[in-house]
């Protein structure tokens, strides 16, 4: 299965059909209640990159302080 939401994901696991590989943020709380068990834990998966995209024109104004 193919998905590009982590909590669709994480919820078809932890209803038993198939494994997932999570980040951690979405998979600690189904780990503590039970739902999921961590798997292959002695491997070092590699580090990955994110990127953020916008439209043109949308960008953040991040180097601007807010004036409300």
């Amino acid at each position: 299965m193919a998905a590009n939401s982590g909590e669709m994901l994480s919820k078809m696991a932890a209803d038993g059909l198939g494994v997932v590989m999570l980040p951690t943020f979405i998979a600690h709380r189904l780990v503590c209640d039970g739902a999921l068990v961590p798997l292959l834990t002695h491997i070092r998966w590699p580090d990955t990159t994110a990127y953020a995209v916008y439209p043109p024109n949308t960008t953040p104004e991040l180097s601007r302080p807010r004036i409300h």
